[in-house]
C-alpha cells in the first residue's frame, strides 16, 4: 500500500518497527553532526572542523566513509549561550557545540572515544 505525498509521489505506507531502521542492514550506520558555532568563521575553519568531526566518525563510531551528512550553524554571540566554565573546563569565545545522531548504537567505550 503507499501513500501519496505533498510532491505527488507515492511512497510506501509504513508500520511500527517497519521504519527506514528496519528495512536497512544493522551494519548501515548514516550518522547526522550537527555543529554549532559562533558567527563569522571562514568557509575554511568550518570546512575544517567539518573535516575532522566527519573523519572522528568515520575512524572511531565507524561510520561508512562517504556518508558524509553534516550541517553547520553560525550563531550570533548572543545565540549561543554557554557556561564559560561549566563543570571545571574553560571555554573561549571559540566554543563549538558538536552533536551527533546515528541510527546504529554505539558502546559507551566507543562514545567515550569519540
Amino acid at each position: 500500500m503507499c501513500r501519496r505525498s505533498t510532491t505527488g509521489r507515492e511512497r510506501p505506507v509504513v508500520g511500527p518497527g517497519q521504519g527506514p531502521t528496519a528495512i536497512l542492514p544493522e551494519a548501515v550506520i548514516m550518522p547526522f553532526a550537527r555543529i554549532d558555532l559562533i558567527a563569522g568563521k571562514s568557509p575554511e575553519y568550518r570546512a575544517a572542523v567539518a573535516d575532522i568531526v566527519d573523519q572522528g566518525i568515520v575512524d572511531i563510531l565507524e561510520a561508512p566513509d562517504g556518508d558524509r551528512f553534516v550541517v553547520i550553524g553560525e550563531h550570533k554571540a548572543d545565540n549561543l549561550l554557554y557556561d564559560p566554565q561549566c563543570l571545571g573546563f574553560g571555554r573561549s569565545p571559540n566554543f563549538i557545540s558538536i552533536q551527533v545522531t546515528s541510527t546504529a548504537g554505539n558502546k559507551n567505550e566507543t562514545k567515550f572515544a569519540f
